[in-house]
């Protein structure tokens, strides 16, 4: 009994003893959590902003070019010029709100977020001066 008992202290010593070995000689796990510095994430931010607060005074810029459109073909007295602005002035009003919400976008949603814009803009651009001819 006692020659199990000493077999199995030394085998139980040997087993932790080659164990804390291995643990000892597995190379190190690089830290994930560092790989980005947090000025390059601030950069990024940064520049993001800006971007959307350039893009929102270039927009700005076009709706009050399309007011001034708009306000020209509501003067006119025929009905369809009438019909026509008050349908444009809906969709410019929706261009102006979704152009509000620009500073909600993610940085990965952004470009979609202004061809979307750019778009309904030009369609309400193009729109307009097909009217006013």
């Amino acid at each position: 009994m006692r020659t199990l008992l000493w077999t199995s202290l030394v085998g139980l010593a040997l087993v932790t003893g080659a164990c804390k070995k291995k643990q000892d000689n597995m190379p190190e796990m690089p830290d994930m959590t560092k790989t980005v510095e947090p000025t390059q994430v601030d950069k990024g931010n940064a520049d993001l902003v800006a971007a959307r607060d350039h893009y929102a005074l270039a927009a700005r810029e076009r709706l009050a070019k399309i007011d001034l459109q708009l306000q020209d073909l509501e003067q006119r007295t025929d009905a369809k010029s009438k019909e026509t602005a008050a349908t444009l002035r809906v969709r410019r009003v929706e261009l102006a709100t979704r152009l509000d919400a620009a500073k909600d976008r993610a940085a990965g949603d952004w470009d979609r977020f202004k061809q979307d814009v750019d778009q309904g803009l030009d369609t309400v651009e193009k729109d307009l001066h097909d009217a006013l001819k």
